[in-house]
Parts: C-alpha cells; sequence; structure tokens
C-alpha cells in the first residue's frame, strides 16, 4: 500500500513542537515507524496535513521531508 513518511528532526529545546507534532500524527493515525519518522496511507488529505507539519516543523526551527513510497519492512 502506498504511504506518505515523515522524516523530521526537531531539536530538544523545542519539546512544545515535539508534543504538538506527535499528537497531530497521533490524530490523523499515521504509524510511528522510528523515532523520528511516521507512516500514514497516501491520499491526497493526508498529503495535505503532513506537509502543513512538515512547514510547521521548518519554521520553528527543525528540519523535515516528505517521502511517497511503500514501505517493503
Amino acid at each position: 500500500m502506498p504511504s506518505i513518511l515523515l522524516i523530521y528532526d526537531i531539536p530538544k529545546a523545542k519539546n512544545s513542537l515535539m508534543v504538538r507534532v506527535w499528537r497531530k500524527l497521533k490524530r490523523y493515525n499515521a504509524i510511528k515507524i522510528m523515532d523520528s519518522t511516521w507512516s500514514i496511507e497516501d491520499n491526497e488529505i493526508n498529503f495535505m496535513m503532513v506537509k502543513e507539519i512538515m512547514e510547521d516543523i521548518k519554521n520553528s526551527g527543525g528540519s523535515a521531508a516528505i517521502i511517497r513510497g511503500e514501505i517493503i519492512e
């Protein structure tokens, strides 16, 4: 199944940003793959949501990227 991966790095001093990102991803039923890597089903609504989270991370001093593809395992 095609997935959207959000990979990010948030500075440790930005604890409120980490919590905000985690809550949004959980609300949309994203699956945590690794500490800063989340997967969610690939559709346009999810893509727009993940893109918004990515922009929030970048605007707050972190770094982030979105990858579209399939998780092999």
